[in-house]
């Protein structure tokens, strides 16, 4: 056999590798759950609206599931409360995932409801956005958004795996496909959803020796109140109309920051999808008996986020580069 028959016969041996292990990882992530949720004890964080709200409510009356719907504000928990009709199934209360006084207060309300159950599972849900440009996002947007998006996620993590660890429950992190490629005028929420990827990975291996099992749902545009036209205008806008006039004029002026607001509103709005398509990888990831490390959620995150991250760095830079 020659040195070219011997590459050509090992590229098709990995290739068949390669070939039988996605095929196993497929046929293992849809064999039939291993857990029904009725009766489950599962946290949900970020429940004021959006998602968050969506995800407790279809857990408690659609799977029977005993929700914990943790909220930022008082009048949320209490809009909450008001609204749903599943009696003890839901329970709002109130957890500023950035304390630790107030999710070690949510730790200890979830242990005197459990009722004799064990907690199955958090959902790490609560998230912002916030900040542009590099230069015209504040340290503290910086961390303003680090604080919700990974910290609160840490911080909510760590109360609560004591509890998971005594049910080899579960923990499933939203996080973002900004965490497969970091775009222009987003290195705050991006950062942020790195942040809690690394998180995930290091937990997913450190407590498979526990029972727990981690996993990320990363979902593309999504129709809520983070995609509200006037809020990204405002969130695109407000940075630059409080930079100083020459910087706003190195990056174009009024001009190409109306435009490129105007652009990401249309893009958003062509992209952004309807928020109930988060349940299914979300059931997937606390029902399958081998969930998935991650799952993205939505035809731009398959399309469009997943190939474009891909692509070798020098070309996607001059692909996106703003």
């Amino acid at each position: 056999m020659t040195v070219l028959e011997s590459i050509g016969a090992g590229a098709l041996a990995f290739a068949a590798l390669v070939l039988l292990y996605f095929l196993f990882e497929f046929v293992i992530s849809v064999l039939p759950g291993a857990h029904s949720l009725e009766g489950a004890a599962v946290v949900v964080t970020g429940c004021d609206s959006g998602i968050g709200r969506r995800m407790a409510f279809h857990l408690a009356k659609t799977h029977k599931a005993h929700v914990f719907a943790g909220c930022l504000t008082s009048s949320g928990a209490d809009a909450l409360e008001v609204e749903t009709s599943q009696g003890q199934r839901l329970r709002a209360f109130v957890m500023d995932v950035t304390s630790d006084v107030s999710v070690a207060a949510g730790l200890e309300f979830v242990k005197s409801h459990l009722g004799g159950r064990r907690l199955f599972a958090v959902i790490n849900n609560a998230g912002v956005t916030k900040g542009m440009l590099v230069e015209f996002t504040t340290m503290e947007e910086y961390m303003g958004v680090m604080d919700v998006n990974y910290l609160g996620m840490v911080r909510v993590t760590k109360a609560f795996l004591p509890l998971l660890v005594e049910a080899r429950g579960r923990i499933v992190s939203i996080t973002s496909v900004a965490a497969l490629m970091a775009a222009p005028a987003g290195s705050a929420y991006a950062a942020s959803k790195f942040a809690a990827t690394a998180f995930s990975d290091s937990a997913r291996r450190e407590l498979q020796s526990q029972g727990v099992k981690v996993v990320q749902i990363l979902p593309g545009f999504m129709n809520t109140g983070m995609a509200e036209p006037k809020l990204l205008e405002r969130n695109l806008k407000e940075p630059f109309y409080r930079a100083d006039a020459a910087m706003q004029e190195r990056y174009g002026g009024e001009k190409k920051i109306t435009e490129a607001a105007e652009a990401t509103i249309n893009m958003i709005k062509t992209l952004a999808a309807d928020p109930d398509i988060i349940m299914g990888p979300v059931l997937k990831a606390l029902r399958c008996r081998y969930p998935r490390a991650r799952y993205l959620c939505g035809k731009d995150a398959h399309f469009m986020f997943y190939p474009l991250s891909l692509l070798p760095t020098r070309l996607l830079d001059r692909m996106i580069a703003s």
